[in-house]
């Protein structure tokens, strides 16, 4: 054995070697880069964190509403 075989318990190297952060999602996002109105920022933002988040849940729903694409 090493001079270091011991340092970490087996169970103690696993959780060292585990990955890091949260597990990936199912659904996937795609990365854009958009211009919005300030007036529009303001809004979402008002409401507090994850103003990016609410942008995403909002859209679907004006989709939802104005079916057949352009507007």
């Amino acid at each position: 054995m090493g001079r270091h075989a011991q340092l970490f318990s087996t169970e103690r190297a696993q959780s060292l070697l585990s990955p890091r952060g949260q597990p990936k999602a199912d659904v996937t996002k795609v990365r854009v880069g958009i211009r919005l109105s300030p007036e529009v920022i303001a809004h979402f933002k008002a409401s507090g964190d994850s103003s990016q988040t609410r942008i995403d849940s909002a859209l679907p729903q004006y989709i939802a509403k104005h079916p057949g694409g352009s507007h």
